[in-house]
């Protein structure tokens, strides 16, 4: 805690916090006739806009069912940012929504089909809507089993 500036019989205080970060101002008042200061504590917290903002996908577009893929929200900037991600089924029927703190976020595809994926990305002084990402789920390809190479006795 560093001591920003004492005032003298001034009312008005004007700092600039250009820090992202939770900031503490203790404010002290007293005047000749009393004894014991008054405190007061104020917190808050100065956050960095939200800058250009691009939604990735790994490992592609097209993935196979019951397989997962991971969304990556990348910031040009940005602090104290909270995420909001939804993942609708072909169908719109399922909606599956998560807020977090963290930029990614992974999920397992159980059923074929064109998922879309949307992602919010936000604080308090600002916030960015991408656009939403079409993942192509396809079935699992079922294969014969290999052929067994059968050696026949000769005759």
């Amino acid at each position: 805690l560093r001591q920003m500036k004492r005032l003298g019989e001034e009312r008005n205080l004007s700092v600039a916090f250009t820090s992202p970060e939770l900031h503490l101002v203790v404010v002290c008042a007293s005047n000749l006739a009393t004894i014991t200061p008054l405190y007061a504590k104020v917190g808050f917290n100065v956050q960095v806009s939200i800058g250009k903002a691009k939604l990735m996908v790994t490992p592609s577009s097209t993935i196979v069912q019951n397989a997962s893929a991971t969304f990556i929200v990348d910031l040009a900037s940005g602090s104290s940012v909270v995420y909001n991600w939804t993942i609708a089924d072909p169908a719109n029927t399922n909606v599956a929504r998560m807020m977090s703190n963290s930029s990614s976020f992974r999920f397992c595809f159980t059923s074929k089909g064109d998922y879309t994926v949307s992602a919010i990305a936000f604080n308090d002084v600002s916030r960015s809507d991408l656009l939403q990402t079409v993942i192509h789920v396809q079935p699992i390809l079922c294969l014969p089993p290999d052929l067994v190479a059968v050696t026949l006795p000769l005759v």
